[in-house]
């Protein structure tokens, strides 16, 4: 390397560490707060102070974090610059000691681990997609630097994969220090994630800069002259080169568009038929209450004027509280009020027709299932301000974006999902309390109250239901992951298990199967499914491996084994280096397969004398081979989580009511039933499987409360205690009028009938 060269490696080795280290300092700093606001979002007690054990364990190993961090970028870059040599074949033609394989020491990644693997994979996988064209430019100019054929961007020491190596030696640092096995696991997920979008997300910035100084120093390549293309970190110090006008900042991760989890506040569902006009509803009204109660309207007496209406039910609003919310009988009351003393009056038709159409909406308000008890009580002390309302402004009834009915149908559809005393809820019942007693404290004439409360609740509502919509995102993606998971596992037991049955196996090949390759398959299904490459060559050294240890005393056949063996051996390797299998635990493995391989083609050798020796040269190994290479039976040696098969049933079951009512569940649909501590609970169908028919209901958080299958659900149907909630997306109002009108009808009808 001459002079200028060595310059400019001195000017990228300066580069990085400026650089890297700024990300790092950003993402610790942001650290902090996301654990903290994770602790907030969750309800499960032991997960939340977990969280927050990790947010002091994070400052406390941040130093040895960083440490770690950067001295793994600094070694691999002089390592790469040094022109270290990748590990040769010849290691596995020799027995030599385990210094012959130059590998790296890296972790194990057993099968518990896979999430955590798979995240770390697929992060640097995207990030290396995303910057392809700036690592392409930088891996040529660093060919031409080191007087390289190529660079290969696996073998770039400044790669997303290099980064993301660097950053799980750190995570060793950490010492989490949960309560919960399975918090350990969460949290390492969730700091995973701010890496990603803390450093990953502005490495680009990093390799235009690399390259931008490589082009000035004369390192060309046939690659577009393109430079500061990429977003800048927020951390990076004020030299760092700036966005263009042109750029475009990079969409959120994972494409996410925050999305309210309900309907939107104030909003009609598209297929929700018109609500009854006003005329066609107090036609109805009159002739059911013409019979059963003593009209308020009397020609002979004076009439109240409106607003002096509104004041007398005003002093009913005492009563009403101390019936509970409602006036059960609001038509006599209003009549004994009126009537009572020296000065009897009467009041207008259209207000008779208001009375007696309020009175029937909180009749249907105080039997609407939808609502929960408590809130029907809360709802009901509406009654009197409404029958204000409507005595007032007569537009109340035909105008569906009317404040107060806005307002009204708002409350109702927040309640949906709420139950019992729940801590959870209790700001959103503060909230609706605090409304309703203002409203009742202040509402006299003036109906811009109810528009001034229904845009503070809107708001309100809204930002609750945007939480609430990425807390439910964050539930569907773990268990979308979990499902994919459990596929991928499936399928790799039926793959191996259909390769194995029924032969005699060394035990060595069994651990092999077992342990790396199983995780290997699984990461390559996860990725790509069976199209991937890793899952395509996988099971075919699987294939060759059964060919290769079945032995032949057939000279051709023996001679295309022994031909076989040493890069069916070397192709093993590399796969298990891919997954960062532990290097110690690859060489005995390694070595055992040699042996097995060894003791095979003896075993089945045409010389009579090679076979015999074969026991006394068996007892000449270690151990530790010795039980490596001992043959065995095998079955089905990996477990498999679910049965891919698709789940046979009777037609009695086909038709059971309570099956098809849950297997035809729409996703959004809430439920109510009891839970094992005897609480009535709420919940929304958020996600269901179409493999394992698993359905994931959460609460108006948006947080996880029940996983069950279809059958379990169904037997929650059959039981008293449960319901499931009709038309829950419909507003309030227009559901209450809806009912009124078919119930007239059907009155009118019985009515007509009887004549």
């Amino acid at each position: 390397m001459n002079e200028k060269h060595q310059l400019l490696i001195s000017q990228c080795r300066n580069i990085t560490k400026k650089t890297l280290s700024a990300l790092l300092q950003g993402f610790f700093d942001e650290l902090d707060d996301a654990l903290y606001e994770a602790s907030d979002e969750v309800t499960d007690a032991s997960l939340r102070e977990d969280y927050l054990q990790a947010m002091r364990n994070t400052r406390k190993d941040r130093s040895a974090m960083e440490g770690v961090f950067k001295k793994t970028i600094s070694e691999g870059f002089e390592q790469f610059v040094a022109g270290d040599d990748i590990l040769t074949t010849s290691s596995l033609r020799t027995d030599e000691d385990e210094d012959d394989f130059d590998l790296d020491q890296l972790s194990l990644v057993d099968e518990d681990d896979m999430e955590e693997s798979l995240a770390i994979s697929n992060m640097t996988a995207k990030a290396e997609s995303r910057f392809s064209e700036e690592l392409s430019a930088l891996n040529k100019r660093f060919a031409v630097i080191l007087g390289l054929e190529q660079v290969k961007t696996e073998d770039n020491p400044l790669a997303p994969k290099a980064i993301g190596e660097a950053f799980v030696n750190a995570m060793h640092e950490l010492n989490l220090e949960v309560t919960e096995d399975e918090n350990n696991l969460i949290i390492r997920l969730v700091i995973y994630k701010r890496f990603d979008l803390h450093v990953f997300k502005y490495v680009g910035a990093f390799y235009d800069e690399l390259n931008e100084l490589l082009h000035n120093g004369g390192i060309e390549h046939k690659s577009p002259k393109k430079f500061r293309q990429n977003p800048v970190a927020p951390t990076m110090p004020q030299e760092a080169p700036q966005l263009t006008q042109n750029t475009q900042q990079p969409e959120e991760p994972d494409g996410f568009q925050p999305a309210p989890m309900y309907p939107q506040v104030g909003s009609y569902p598209q297929n929700f038929p018109p609500p009854p006009s006003y005329q066609e509803l107090t036609g109805l009204v009159r002739q059911q209450y013409v019979q059963s109660v003593e009209g308020l309207v009397d020609p002979a007496l004076p009439v109240v004027p409106p607003q002096q209406l509104a004041g007398m039910f005003s002093g009913m609003q005492n009563q009403a509280l101390m019936a509970g919310g409602a006036i059960s009988d609001l038509n006599s009351s209003i009549y004994n009020a009126l009537r009572k003393g020296d000065n009897p009056q009467s009041v207008r038709q259209e207000d008779q027709d208001a009375i007696n159409v309020i009175s029937m909406l909180f009749d249907f308000v105080l039997d609407d299932t939808n609502l929960p008890d408590n809130m029907r009580v809360l709802l009901s002390k509406l009654q009197i301000p409404l029958l204000k309302v409507a005595v007032i402004d007569k537009s109340f009834f035909s105008n569906k974006n009317h404040a107060a009915r806005s307002l009204l149908n708002n409350l109702a559809q927040a309640s949906v999902g709420l139950t019992g005393d729940s801590p959870l809820h209790k700001p959103l019942i503060k909230r609706i309390e605090t409304i309703i007693n203002r409203i009742i404290d202040e509402f006299k004439e003036n109906v811009s109250l109810f528009t001034l409360l229904d845009e503070e609740f809107t708001e309100f509502l809204e930002k609750e239901n945007k939480r609430a919509f990425i807390a439910e995102k964050r539930t569907a993606q773990v268990n979308q992951g979990q499902e994919q998971r459990k596929i991928a596992k499936a399928k790799v037991a039926e793959a191996i298990n259909s390769r194995v049955h029924g032969h005699r196996l060394p035990k060595v090949v069994k651990k092999l199967l077992v342990d790396p390759w199983n995780t290997l398959l699984n990461l390559a299904y996860l990725k790509n499914g069976e199209e991937d490459e890793n899952w395509i060559s996988g099971l075919k050294i699987i294939d060759t491996l059964m060919w290769t240890l079945s032995g032949s005393s057939d000279p051709v056949e023996r001679k295309k084994i022994i031909k076989t063996i040493p890069a069916l051996l070397i192709k093993i390797r590399d796969h298990l280096k891919s997954i960062s299998y532990n290097s110690q635990e690859m060489i005995l493995l390694l070595k055992g397969l040699q042996e097995a391989h060894v003791i095979s083609l003896r075993q089945s050798s045409p010389d009579k004398k090679e076979r015999e020796s074969q026991v006394e040269e068996t007892k000449k190994l270690s151990p530790e081979l010795q039980e490596a290479v001992t043959v065995e039976e095998v079955d089905n040696i990996v477990e498999s989580p679910i049965d891919l098969e698709q789940k046979e049933r009777t037609a009695e079951e086909e038709e059971d009511e309570a099956f098809q009512k849950a297997n035809n569940l729409e996703i959004g649909a809430w439920v109510e039933w009891v839970n094992d501590k005897e609480e009535h609970v709420r919940g929304k169908l958020s996600w269901k499987s179409d493999v394992t028919g698993i359905l994931v209901f959460v609460n108006r958080k948006g947080m996880k409360i029940a996983e069950m299958d279809v059958d379990e659900l169904a037997e929650l149907l059959r039981k008293e205690t449960t319901k499931d909630l009709k038309d829950t997306n419909l507003p309030l109002m227009d559901r209450a009028l809806s009912a009124m009108v078919e119930v007239l009808k059907k009155s009118e009808t019985i009515a007509t009938e009887s004549e």
